[in-house]
């Protein structure tokens, strides 16, 4: 399937691009980044972390962090981020460790290093008895002594420390219910959970500058770079199972790091450059590979997953989309490419189409819920229209449009409507807010019928029902629709309001009468429901005085020329 989200960041002129830091969930549904961190005023730092919603494409929310007035330290950049279960989200640093708390938006914990230490990465692993825990890979003092230190997940409190070896270059660190792996300069030593003795070690990998993120476990199977290969270890032995080439079709500038995870009990997933591999639990070799193309034209993008589930994070000038897409064993290739707003808009049309094909052909009127659907074997007949609120008047004894012709019509009004503010923008029903589209004028809403409208669409996901819903204005009706508006329903009109706010801004003076009623009426109660609003609002706060000081420079231009 496909799913997307656009995303205009802002940053310094001045500013390089860096890499951002990607995580996903362990149950696929969440996707954070790191784009970049970005020196405040005085010195200090804002780190924001954008976290997507992987079922709908929607950026649900954007997690802002900053330094407090009294705290000289500047946030250097990010190592990694991982999350923790789907509430905790990990933030790590060379000298401290930030824990977000996902369901409040807040950081929950925080974790410093000594002035001597110096953290080089971190990982997560569960356990049934005692719950998850923390892991950092620390060098402890000059004599390059390494060590993994073990926190709680929940409270950020120190559970034990665990020797890891000597000597530099120690670069990568990796857990799971059993094993503590740690990746030196030139070989993997693994450690068990339980005592943290050492299992195996597999040596003479050489590699140097290996770089972040080069290990990684899943079902026991080791996986990291050694002498331009990715080399599979049994965990348990340290022994080396299979190898396999880099890409060498990646460019430099377009590789990152591989990716592994456990697609099912027998097979693990492993992302590198253009190939995906489906690799046996019981061997370690290659059983299927897929080519997933990089798009040239892209400044970067990153390939993650979770079970079956294949992920991308796209980075095109300045703006980010996120695609996906379903693992497919009968298929050689993998298409996640860039996707225009033309091609969403096809897909969605042609989703659309199949849908009403499956449905054969089912008209929905403005007072049936999705399940209540009319079959229409031909043009409605004028007296069930007239049972219907947004029935037009006979003309000259002719039959009136059909429901999906009406939809077609108010189509066409809505692609001609610039959506912009008019002098007379305080109009209290449809018929002045829609500009008439061949002889199309809609009706004047009542609370019943404007109820139904925003039922519909909102269950059947109709763009088109809920615009025409939204263009009312009158607040004694708006309050009774939202007060009569099921439960259930409530936290997709709030989104549909906050993906219209945050797509064009010239609607905030319409769409925010709705948002005023919606709160008024006491029945949102849910943060989660709230968040995404608030992230929008923030968002728009922040950028404010520096849009006031370009709208200041630009008058004084004006008035200089």
């Amino acid at each position: 399937f496909f799913l997307s989200d656009l995303i205009q960041t802002m940053a310094s002129p001045s500013a390089t691009p860096t890499r951002p830091l990607v995580a996903l969930s362990s149950d696929g549904k969440t996707l954070a980044c790191v784009p970049t961190s970005v020196g405040g005023e005085s010195g200090a730092t804002i780190l924001r972390v954008l976290l997507f919603q992987v079922e709908s494409g929607i950026l649900q929310t954007t997690l802002t962090h900053r330094n407090r007035p009294d705290d000289a330290s500047v946030l250097s950049r990010p190592l990694k981020i991982f999350f923790v279960g789907p509430e905790l989200l990990v933030v790590l640093f060379s000298d401290q460790l930030l824990a977000w708390d996902l369901n409040r938006g807040v950081v929950a914990y925080k974790i410093k290093g000594k002035s001597s230490q110096l953290f080089h990465d971190g990982c997560i692993a569960s356990d049934s008895k005692n719950g998850s825990s923390l892991y950092i890979l620390v060098s402890a003092d000059e004599s390059g002594k390494v060590q993994i230190h073990q926190y709680s997940a929940s409270d950020g409190k120190m559970e034990r420390k665990v020797k890891a070896g000597k000597g530099g270059g120690a670069c990568g660190l990796g857990a799971n219910a059993e094993y503590l792996i740690v990746r030196h300069e030139d070989s993997v030593r693994v450690l068990s959970q339980g005592d943290g003795q050492k299992v195996s070690k597999c040596s003479s990998l050489n590699e140097k500058n290996a770089g972040d993120q080069n290990i990684a476990i899943a079902k026991n199977i080791i996986a990291t770079i050694s002498r331009g290969q990715i080399v599979l270890i049994d965990a348990k032995t340290g022994k080396k199972l299979s190898s396999i080439p880099l890409d060498k079709t990646t460019t430099t500038s377009a590789r990152a790091s591989f990716e592994l995870w456990k697609q099912n009990e027998s097979s693990l997933i492993l992302v590198e450059g253009e190939k995906v591999y489906q690799i046996a639990v019981s061997s370690g070799q290659v059983e299927k590979t897929w080519t997933c193309s990089l798009d040239g034209s892209l400044e970067r993008q990153f390939r993650l997953g979770s079970g079956n589930l294949l992920v991308a994070l796209l980075l095109k000038n300045g703006n980010y989309q996120v695609v996906s897409k379903a693992l497919n064993s009968a298929d050689e290739k993998i298409e996640l490419s860039w996707k225009t707003p033309e091609d969403t808009k096809k897909e969605k049309d042609e989703q659309k189409q199949a849908q009403k094909r499956k449905q054969q052909a089912a008209v929905l009127g403005p007072a049936q819920a999705g399940g209540e659907a009319l079959i229409s074997e031909g043009p409605m007949s004028k007296k069930s229209k007239m049972e219907m609120d947004l029935e037009d008047k006979e003309d000259d004894g002719e039959e009136s449009p059909t429901v999906g012709e009406r939809l077609q019509l108010l189509q066409q009004a809505l692609d001609e409507e610039e959506l912009e503010d008019d002098d007379d923008g305080h109009a209290m029903g449809l018929e002045h807010d829609l500009p008439a589209a061949a002889g199309f004028t809609p009706k004047k809403a009542t609370t019943e019928s404007l109820g139904k409208i925003l039922e519909q669409g909102l269950q059947s996901g109709e763009d088109r029902l809920v615009e025409l819903a939204l263009a009312v204005r009158d607040e004694r009706i708006l309050m009774e629709t939202c007060e009569e508006l099921s439960d259930n329903l409530l936290p997709g009109l709030l989104n549909a309001l906050t993906s219209r706010l945050a797509a064009k801004g010239s609607r905030a003076e319409h769409l925010s009468i709705w948002v005023s009623v919606l709160l008024r009426t006491g029945r949102v109660r849910s943060i989660a429901h709230l968040q995404p609003l608030r992230n929008l609002i923030q968002e728009r706060i922040e950028v404010f005085p520096d849009l006031l000081q370009l709208e200041g420079r630009l008058s004084l231009m004006t008035r200089t020329d």
